[in-house]
């Protein structure tokens, strides 16, 4: 049981830590068509974008300082129906055709993947076994398995581990011989526990027969909605990707109900265990309210929850949460974005595509912003990212060095000269949670043991750190909310 008292509906108020993507989301939700709720978003810094934050140059550059996209399926349609009842599909820009193409530097050369390569690479025996489920494949552990443990038993061969390194490097920057499968990959484990066979559950895919759980109901998304996911894989705005929160916020703003407060970061969440919660800001502030939604990384969020665990020493599962919350590593990189004349960069014709990723070294990858979504840069511009691991050294030229010994890309830049490029580099300190084996099992009793305090949690650590995760993330947490305090 919740510390509210079931049955009443009048004046609940929710406070949401953390007004970036997620906590808008949540804040969106739970105002949705119900008036029987206030909210009160509190944001530690002094604006409400989180990491969708687009810098938008005078020359009309769109410098992105997260994703520079979201996908379209599965979770995208929940993605797409918010943009739909925001009123900004008209705002959306799909993909060019030439982001279909994704590379990976494997053998000390560029690979572009298709079906051909990855038959070449695994082998057409590992893949026919695989496709009927022979030998030590139908063997499915009870025990949750690393990504790399669960590939290999799949395939029963190591040719496939370089392949998955690229891909979890460009995901999460970390290592998938400690990622757990079921919580990087869970539409992949259950493609594995409902179908037998990834292949399988591919070919079955491919005429539309379920093989994964939908993450957003099917009932509700519009002919509109589906028209878009049919028409591009892949979505950005045309002022870029800051255009969903700053619409988001725009609207709730517009709500007599809704309180947005930047520069206000919270300390302490307090309870007395019984009916009354609050939330405590640095300034000695007390918030109080009927319940709590988190959305900041559990980095943070742990010294806040130490508080509340002091409070009640007698709940033993809630003194163990401020530990399982710092248990979760989170990584950090630094994206390096290059900006200039087209005639500055020395991109091989092959080559231009989404992108690439490595299976080592410093350099994760790298986007060709200009090639995947044109609308970022006039048509005599163009634009990449690297995405680096933090390091100490100089972080430009080591983009520039990376870039070139990995896919003999030349930034002939003249510093000196009136249309040299540009260099933006921003650091995302703990920004990607890395979800270890058994992440699963942290992650819901954090969220089993907090909502008997009715405090929900979402986020990327939560669900999964694309913008469709985090968004779906914020929408799990308010409907959590909205059941325990009774709202409709």
């Amino acid at each position: 049981m919740s510390i509210t008292e079931q049955g009443s509906t009048k004046d609940k108020r929710v406070v949401i830590i953390g007004g970036g993507i997620t906590g808008l989301a949540a804040a969106h939700e739970l105002t949705k068509n119900n008036d029987n709720v206030s909210v009160v978003v509190l944001e530690g810094s002094n604006k409400c974008t989180g990491w969708l934050e687009t810098t938008r140059k005078t020359n009309g550059d769109l410098i992105e300082g997260g994703p520079r996209s979201f996908r379209s399926a599965a979770g995208g349609a929940y993605t797409l129906t918010l943009c739909e009842e925001l009123g900004i599909l008209g705002q959306l820009r799909p993909s060019d055709k030439a982001a279909a193409k994704k590379f990976i530097f494997l053998n000390g050369r560029m690979n572009q993947v298709t079906l051909w390569f990855v038959i070449k690479t695994i082998g057409i025996c590992n893949l026919i076994g695989e496709f009927f489920n022979f030998g030590k494949r139908r063997a499915i552990p009870d025990t949750d398995e690393t990504v790399t443990e669960f590939f290999v038993r799949r395939f029963q061969t190591d040719r496939i581990k370089p392949i998955i390194r690229c891909i979890v490097r460009g995901i999460f920057a970390g290592d998938p011989d400690v990622l757990s499968i079921a919580s990087a990959f869970p539409s992949i484990k259950q493609c594995e526990e409902s179908s037998g066979s990834l292949i399988w559950a591919g070919i079955k895919s491919l005429f539309y027969i379920q093989v994964s759980k939908p993450v957003f109901p099917v009932s509700l998304v519009s002919g509109a909605v589906r028209e878009l996911q049919n028409a591009s894989t892949m979505y950005n705005f045309e002022h870029g990707m800051q255009t969903l929160p700053d619409i988001l916020l725009g609207t709730l703003r517009k709500n007599p109900k809704v309180e947005i407060r930047v520069n206000s970061l919270v300390g302490k969440i307090r309870t007395d265990g019984k009916s009354k919660v609050s939330v405590g800001l640095i300034t000695g502030e007390d918030v109080p309210c009927d319940a709590i939604i988190s959305t900041i990384s559990p980095y943070y969020l742990s010294p806040i929850v130490s508080s509340l665990s002091s409070a009640i020493p007698n709940d033993i599962a809630l003194g163990k949460i401020p530990r399982l919350l710092s248990s979760i590593p989170m990584n950090s990189l630094i994206l390096v974005t290059i900006t200039g004349p087209s005639h500055r960069f020395q991109i091989p014709a092959s080559l231009r595509s989404f992108g690439f990723l490595t299976p080592d070294g410093p350099l994760l990858g790298c986007t060709f912003n200009s090639c995947a979504f044109p609308h970022t840069t006039k048509p005599d511009r163009a634009s990449l990212t690297c995405m680096v691991e933090k390091c100490d050294e100089d972080i430009i030229a080591l983009a520039k060095k990376m870039l070139a010994e990995t896919a003999n890309v030349l930034i002939n830049d003249d510093p000196e000269s009136a249309d040299c490029c540009s260099y933006l580099v921003q650091p995302r300190d703990r920004c990607i949670p890395q979800y270890l084996v058994d992440h699963g099992k942290t992650i819901s009793s954090v969220k089993t043991t907090l909502l008997q305090y009715n405090i929900a949690v979402a986020g990327v650590a939560i669900r999964g750190p694309g913008v469709n995760d985090s968004l779906l993330s914020g929408r799990d947490a308010a409907q959590d909310i909205k059941t325990i305090l009774s709202l409709a």
